[in-house]
C-alpha cells in the first residue's frame, strides 16, 4: 500500500530465458531484451540491475513475489502468460506455471492467458486455469518468421474475441507500440482498434506499452472509447530514466482521458517495481509543461483512484497513474493472505504494507535459492560487489559464447571490437529493432594499453539520454573479458553521429 491506497501492478511476467529455452537463431533479439532491461534501470540504483546471467535464466516466480510484496508496496499483480515471441523455443512465461503460482496465492495474483492456436488454447486455459483475462500479441512466430494479424480482422480476430466474451473474459490486453521483429512493423500500430472497441463494448481492452509510440493516436482512442485502458508498462520506467519524456506522455494521456483509464505496470522482471513506485509517490507534472501544453495537474486523488466495489472487480484493476490504486477491489489490506514463504522476513509483516527490507533483495534471494549464492551469505549485496565476485568465478556462458576465464593476456583491439558487437544500439532497442553499436557506427575509437580499455562513442547528441545506460552496458561487457583491468567509456566532443557512419555487416538485415 501507499498511504492506505491499494497498489496493483497490471503486468508482471517472469521470463524463462534459460539457455534451454533460447532460440539460437535469435541472439540479437535476446540481447535486445536484456538491453531493454538495462535501459529501464536507473544508473544510480545498480542494485536493481540483473546481471547478464541472472537475466538469461528461468527467473523464479518467488523472486517476482519478493520484488512485488516485500521490496515494493504492491498488493495485487496480474501475471501475463507470454508465447515464444520469436526468441524462445517455448513459452517465455508458461501459462501452466503461472496458474500454479497464482493458485498458491490467489488473493495476490490474477492471470491473463496467452494463445498461439487461438480458440482451442483459450478454451483449454479458461477451463483448466480459470484465467482473468487474455494477453494478445499482434503476431505469431513460427519457423523464425513473424506473421502479423489485425485486431479488426473478421476471419481471425473477431471469432477469437467472440469466443473470449462467450467464455466470460472481460479484459483483453494487447501488446502495441513496441515492435517485435521479424514481424511486420505495421502489426504494432493502433489503426485496428476502433472496430473491436465498438463491436465489443462489454470487453475492456488494455493497450500494453501505451504511449511508447503513437502517442497522439493513443490519446485520441482513449478520448473516444471508455472501454480502452492504457497500461504503461515500459513507459513507467521513464519516470526514473527519462523523466521529461514520462511527464509529456503522462500529461498527454491525462489531457485526453483523465487518470481513470491509465494503469501502472512494471513488467517485472524487466523492471523492478520499487524505484518506479517510489518515484511516482507524490509525483506531479512539471509546472512549465502544464503551462505550455495545458496538461491537467496530477492530483493525490488521481494517484489514489476511485473507490471500487465488488461489482467492479470484473473490470480492469485500477493502478498507479490512474490509480495507485486506492481501491476496495479483491485485495483490501484487511483480507490479504500471508506473503509467500520465501518473502517473509523479521522486518516485513505478512501484510500488504510490508516494510521494504532493502532494494534488490528479491534478486539476491533468487541467487541464494537457485545456486548462485553461498548459503548464509548476506542477501543485500550491491550488484557491483556481486559482479566483482562473479568476475573471479568459474567460466560463465554468455549468449555470444563461453567466456574463458583462464586467459590472462591483455585483449587486443580486435577482441574489444568483437565484444562490442554484442552491445545493442539503444534506439533500436526501444523499437525492438536490434542492431549492434559497431554496425550502427557509434564506436569511434578503441584504445587498449596493458588491460586498460578506452572506448570513444559518437552519438547524435553529446547529452543523449541513453548514454548512461549504454556506458554501463559496455563496461559490464568489457570488464567480463579476460585481461581487462579497467574500462573508460566517453563521448566524442568534436563530432556527432550521422547516417553515413553505419557499417552494416555482410548479410545484415539493416542496409545502409
Amino acid at each position: 500500500m501507499i498511504d492506505g491506497a491499494v497498489v496493483v501492478d497490471a503486468v508482471v511476467h517472469p521470463y524463462n530465458l534459460a539457455p534451454a529455452n533460447q532460440n539460437p537463431k535469435a541472439r540479437d533479439q535476446l540481447e535486445a531484451v536484456y538491453g531493454a532491461h538495462v535501459l529501464a534501470t536507473d544508473q544510480n540504483r545498480p542494485e536493481y540491475l540483473l546481471t547478464h546471467d541472472e537475466f538469461f535464466s528461468d527467473f523464479p516466480f518467488e523472486a517476482i513475489a519478493d520484488s512485488l510484496f516485500v521490496e515494493s508496496p504492491v498488493d495485487l499483480a496480474v501475471i501475463h502468460a507470454l508465447p515464444n515471441l520469436g526468441f524462445a523455443r517455448g513459452h517465455v512465461t508458461a501459462p501452466e506455471r503461472a496458474a500454479a503460482f497464482r493458485d498458491r496465492y490467489p488473493d495476490r495474483f490474477r492471470l491473463f492467458a496467452t494463445v498461439d492456436t487461438p480458440i482451442t488454447q483459450l478454451e483449454q486455459q479458461v477451463t483448466q486455469f480459470g484465467v482473468d483475462g487474455l494477453k494478445l500479441y499482434p503476431a505469431f512466430f513460427y519457423d523464425d518468421v513473424g506473421r502479423g494479424w489485425r485486431l479488426d480482422d473478421a476471419d481471425y480476430a473477431t471469432p477469437l474475441l467472440e469466443a473470449a466474451r462467450d467464455l466470460g473474459i472481460r479484459n483483453v490486453a494487447v501488446h502495441k507500440a513496441l515492435w517485435l521483429p521479424p514481424a511486420p512493423r505495421s502489426a504494432f500500430s493502433l489503426d485496428d482498434l476502433d472496430l473491436p472497441l465498438e463491436r465489443f463494448p462489454d470487453i475492456n481492452f488494455h493497450v500494453v506499452h501505451a504511449g511508447a509510440a503513437f502517442l497522439e493516436e493513443t490519446a485520441t482512442l482513449l478520448r473516444r472509447h471508455r472501454n480502452l485502458y492504457a497500461t504503461l508498462e515500459s513507459v513507467f520506467a521513464y519516470v526514473v530514466v527519462r523523466p521529461l519524456v514520462f511527464a509529456k506522455i503522462l500529461g498527454t494521456l491525462l489531457r485526453a482521458c483523465g487518470a481513470d483509464q491509465l494503469m501502472f505496470g512494471s513488467g517485472s522482471n524487466l523492471s523492478h517495481p520499487a524505484p518506479l513506485l517510489a518515484a511516482f509517490d507524490g509525483y506531479e507534472l512539471p509546472d512549465d509543461l502544464v503551462a505550455e501544453h495545458g496538461y491537467p495537474q496530477l492530483t493525490a486523488e488521481d494517484r489514489r483512484g476511485p473507490p471500487r466495489t465488488a461489482e467492479d472487480r470484473r473490470g480492469p484493476p485500477r493502478t498507479a497513474a490512474g490509480s495507485s490504486a486506492g481501491t476496495r477491489c479483491a485485495c483490501s489490506a484487511s483480507t490479504q493472505p500471508p506473503l509467500p514463504a520465501a518473502s517473509r522476513t523479521t522486518s516485513s509483516p505478512a501484510s500488504a504494507c510490508a516494510v521494504w527490507p532493502g532494494p534488490g533483495d528479491s534478486y539476491a534471494r533468487a541467487r541464494q535459492r537457485y545456486g548462485d549464492e553461498p548459503p548464509g551469505r548476506a542477501c543485500a549485496q550491491s550488484s557491483s560487489e556481486e559482479r566483482g565476485r562473479r568476475r573471479g568465478a568459474e567460466p560463465t556462458e554468455r549468449i555470444g559464447g563461453p567466456v574463458n576465464r583462464t586467459e590472462t593476456a591483455a585483449p587486443t583491439e580486435e577482441r574489444i571490437r568483437e565484444a562490442l558487437r554484442s552491445v545493442p544500439e539503444p534506439c533500436g532497442l526501444l523499437m525492438r529493432t536490434p542492431i549492434d553499436i559497431c554496425e550502427m557506427g557509434l564506436v569511434d575509437e578503441i584504445e587498449c594499453h596493458a588491460g586498460n580499455v578506452r572506448v570513444v562513442l559518437v552519438l547524435t547528441d553529446t547529452s543523449c539520454v541513453h548514454f548512461s545506460g549504454l556506458k554501463r552496458y559496455i563496461t559490464d561487457v568489457l570488464t567480463a573479458l579476460p585481461g581487462v583491468e579497467s574500462v573508460e567509456v566517453t563521448v566524442s566532443t568534436t563530432q556527432l553521429w550521422t547516417p553515413d557512419r553505419r557499417q552494416p555487416a555482410p548479410g545484415s538485415p539493416h542496409p545502409p
